[in-house]
């Protein structure tokens, strides 16, 4: 029986993300839709976005490309990304330990880390991921003020 895996996007917005022993990942401090501050401006030491990227096998983009926005402003371009998606089918065809699953969907996995990440008012920080120029559906994180009376509006 084969198993369809639908094209997707996952994301984790977070404090840190660290590499432990056996080389596994830990979210630090993880946000669920909302990211909650007491006051604005506020500047946090780092915040993360871990992103996945899940495709079909037999549906592998020629291109990705990954946007990380505040409103409208890109905060992070990856630029167009060819020669990882290559890289990526070809392990996975040759690899004789993939299992069905593996063999069925591949995922690109991509850690963005920024570093004193300054928060001046309320905002959603959004992804934007393209591949082969169709634009999929992808997660975000909105950034309020606990009191609202306490928020620079920018009005």
């Amino acid at each position: 029986m084969t198993l369809s895996v639908p094209k997707h996007v996952t994301a984790i917005f977070c404090d840190d993300i660290r590499t432990e022993m056996g080389n596994k990942l830990s979210y630090m401090g993880v946000y669920s839709s909302d990211l909650v501050v007491q006051s604005m401006p506020k500047t946090l030491p780092k915040l993360c976005v871990a992103v996945t990227v899940v495709t079909p096998a037999d549906e592998l983009p020629n291109t990705l490309r990954i946007l990380l926005l505040r409103d409208s402003s890109v905060l992070v371009d990856t630029g167009v990304i060819r020669d990882e998606l290559t890289q990526a089918s070809e392990d996975i065809a040759t690899d004789p330990g993939a299992d069905s699953v593996a063999r069925n969907a591949v995922s690109y996995q991509f850690q963005f880390v920024l570093e004193h990440f300054s928060i001046e008012r309320p905002c959603r920080l959004r992804l934007q991921v393209d591949t082969d120029g169709e634009t999929m559906p992808s997660p975000s994180l909105n950034i309020r003020c606990i009191n609202p009376a306490q928020a620079n509006t920018g009005q």
